[in-house]
């Protein structure tokens, strides 16, 4: 929704210059079959994020993406040949990371505390839904509308920040999403922003944007931006962030 209010407001100057606040958020969906690893290492050096969710990646992936794990001390590899394998890669230290299967036995989500360099945390919710068409899930939407369910639940029984980022299979004006807002203490980052289609990156003229960053109120935005592509389906979607203090 590029001409709404922005849902979530921007950073002071004080706070974007504030490098012991911020966090670096990179969201890719890898795309299963593609092979060009080389595409997106390059765009991690590149954009340099501090946390990177690689979605869909097989063991292949994951070895892959070994030449980033000297800048990625914190890690949590769950590659899987289905399609909803995940990455998570972070410099910033994880607190208790584990996955939950909010959907069904092997969709995984990753929940973690993360500890910024100013020592304060907050907790991080990476997602991959289902998508709502008739493949491997048939009954996609109603799964789908479950996982953001169980993730409001969850978000509404976290204390502190929290961030909710990954490839939602939804568009952040949907019922769904909004359900997401409405329920949880969250809010779209991209809404008045602009739009920010990431799939389908091979197709220029049918894109729609699938994949968000939902965050609490303590956050503000300092910067998002959709990368180029590195041969995936999806393009990357890269949020700045700063927490706010009180």
């Amino acid at each position: 929704m590029p001409f709404a209010p922005k849902a979530v407001a921007d950073a002071t100057p004080a706070q974007a210059q504030d490098s012991t606040s911020r966090v670096r958020v990179l969201v890719i969906n890898v795309l299963i079959s593609n092979r060009q690893d080389a595409r997106l290492r390059q765009l991690v050096q590149a954009t340099h994020p501090d946390v990177v969710l690689a979605l869909e990646p097989d063991a292949w992936w994951a070895w892959a993406l070994r030449p980033l794990h000297a800048a990625y001390p914190y890690r949590l590899e769950l590659p899987s040949a289905d399609a909803y394998g995940l990455i998570l890669y972070s410099r910033l230290p994880l607190l208790n990371p584990h996955t939950q299967d909010l959907e069904q036995p092997g969709v995984p989500s990753v929940i973690t505390g993360m500890r910024l360099a100013d020592g304060r945390t907050f907790t991080f919710f990476g997602i991959h839904p289902t998508p709502p068409i008739p493949d491997n899930y048939p009954d996609g939407v109603g799964l789908r509308n479950v996982v953001l369910q169980k993730v409001a639940r969850l978000l509404r029984q976290t204390p502190g920040p929290v961030l909710v980022a990954g490839d939602f299979n939804d568009v952040s004006w949907s019922k769904t999403t909004h359900q997401l807002v409405a329920e949880g203490p969250v809010q779209d980052v991209s809404r008045g922003r602009g739009l920010y289609p990431t799939f389908d990156a091979r197709i220029p003229l049918m894109r729609w944007p699938l994949d968000h960053f939902f965050v609490s109120p303590q956050f503000r935005v300092v910067s998002l931006t959709r990368p180029p592509d590195v041969g995936s389906d999806h393009f990357a979607l890269l949020a700045e962030l700063a927490l706010a203090k009180e």
